[in-house]
């Protein structure tokens, strides 16, 4: 069973594009896009009713 999950995700391809490696790939490269500011992030988790 384990063998067949690379196999398995090796296979999932678009157009000669490999589809996991894509949205890994996308993940990586969108919060920089976004301009995510991740202290923000940890400051609205520490207090979320500041504005």
């Amino acid at each position: 069973m384990i063998p067949a999950i690379p196999n398995t995700l090796g296979k999932l391809e678009y157009a000669h594009i490999n589809i996991p490696i894509a949205v890994l790939i996308w993940f990586m490269i969108y919060p920089t896009m976004a301009e995510i500011n991740f202290k923000s992030i940890i400051e609205v988790k520490k207090d979320p009713k500041a504005s």
